[in-house]
């Protein structure tokens, strides 16, 4: 006889897993769209609405380089780490300039040569410090939207601080990427 266990029954693991299945996980629901296109505005492409650094790069808070930067940063942690990039948003997908769907494209030097491009730059942000390796990979890999854009009002000293430490971290991954890109010309 088997004992029931206290507390809130699991999840099914499939069906924690059900929203990685397709490209449905960087669709925000209906709700958070309409908040992201309100933050948006209609000056800037609809795009930037689905994804937490076009929000950040149309409210004025990062530069086109650094989202350049942040996409790249994720695009190479996909890849290092997970080995593919079939889950890539098309923004992170147009700046690799490489297709992640066919075998031919997962070459092993390939591979190896990304990952030891995202180490250079996750040690780069380690060095900048915890927090900001935190913060880029929040928002750029994990696409959470930061707190700071969801309101209108001047920005409270943490969240200040939460931003400059944002931009540190994707001006230095800006300056790596720009190296890298130089070294390969």
């Amino acid at each position: 006889m088997s004992r029931r266990r206290r507390g809130r029954p699991r999840k099914d693991r499939l069906q924690a897993c059900k929203k990685r299945q397709g490209d449905e996980d960087f669709r925000p629901t209906e709700r958070q769209r309409q908040i992201r296109l309100a933050l948006v505005g209609p000056d800037h492409p609809l795009e930037w609405a689905d994804y937490p650094l076009g929000v950040l790069r149309a409210r004025g808070y990062i530069t086109a380089q650094q989202h350049d930067a942040a996409c790249r940063y994720a695009a190479l942690y996909r890849v290092a780490l997970v080995g593919t990039g079939t889950a890539l948003h098309p923004a992170v997908s147009n700046l690799t300039g490489r297709q992640f769907d066919g075998p031919e494209n997962r070459e092993e030097a390939w591979l190896a040569t990304r990952a030891l491009r995202y180490r250079e730059a996750r040690d780069l942000l380690q060095a900048h410090g915890r927090r900001t390796r935190q913060l880029v990979e929040d928002i750029s890999v994990y696409e959470r939207l930061p707190g700071f854009c969801l309101t209108k009002r001047f920005l409270r000293p943490g969240e200040r601080y939460a931003l400059e430490r944002l931009c540190a971290g994707l001006d230095a991954l800006a300056t790596l990427f720009g190296r890298t890109l130089q070294d390969a010309a």
